[in-house]
C-alpha cells in the first residue's frame, strides 16, 4: 500500500473518525453534520474577510476579486451542504450504515491531500500574520480540513427514539 495511503487512512480513523464517534454519541449527530458545519466555516470566514478587506482597503479590485471568490466558494460549499443535507436525511432512514464510498475515491484522496499540504502551508502564515483577517483565513483552513476528513469518515445510523412508559404507582 501507498504510504500516502496508510497515513490518510491513519487520519481518518485515529483523530475524524475517533472524534465523530465520539460527537455521535453525545449529540446523535452524523459525521457529515460536521463536515456541515466545515462548509459553513470555509463560507463564514471567507465573508467576513471579504468584508474586512474591502472595508480596509477600498479598492474596488479588492471587492471584485473578494466577491468573485466568494461566489465560488458558496457555489460549491451550500451545494455540498445540499448534498450534505440529503445524505443525513437517507441516514435517518437507514438501519444499517455500509462504510463510506468517499473515502476510497482517487478524486476525494486528492483533495484530501491538496487541502493537507496547503493548509500546512496556509496555517502557519496565518498565525503569523496576526491580523483579524488572518485569523478568517485560519478558520476557513480548519473549515476545509474539516470537511474533507469528516465527509470521509463512516457514518453511524441514527439511535432509534425511545419512548419512556410510565408505570402506575399501584401496579
Amino acid at each position: 500500500m501507498n504510504i500516502f495511503v496508510l497515513i490518510d487512512n491513519w487520519i481518518i480513523d485515529s483523530i475524524f473518525q475517533r472524534f465523530a464517534d465520539w460527537f455521535w454519541t453525545w449529540t446523535n449527530k452524523s459525521c457529515f453534520w460536521l463536515a456541515k458545519i466545515g462548509c459553513w466555516m470555509v463560507i463564514l470566514s471567507h465573508t467576513a474577510g471579504a468584508i474586512l478587506q474591502y472595508s480596509l482597503h477600498k479598492t474596488m479590485l479588492v471587492l471584485l476579486s473578494e466577491v468573485a471568490f466568494l461566489l465560488l466558494i458558496g457555489w460549491i460549499f451550500l451545494d455540498n451542504i445540499n448534498k450534505l443535507e440529503k445524505a443525513d436525511q437517507n441516514l435517518q432512514s437507514a438501519s444499517a450504515v455500509s462504510a463510506n464510498p468517499l473515502r476510497e475515491l482517487v478524486l476525494t484522496r486528492v483533495i484530501r491531500y491538496l487541502v493537507l499540504v496547503l493548509s500546512s502551508f496556509f496555517i502557519p502564515h496565518e498565525i503569523g500574520r496576526g491580523t483579524l483577517s488572518g485569523y478568517f483565513d485560519l478558520i476557513g483552513s480548519i473549515g476545509m480540513i474539516f470537511f474533507a476528513y469528516f465527509i470521509s469518515c463512516t457514518p453511524k445510523p441514527p439511535r432509534p427514539k425511545v419512548v419512556e412508559q410510565t408505570v402506575p404507582e399501584g401496579a
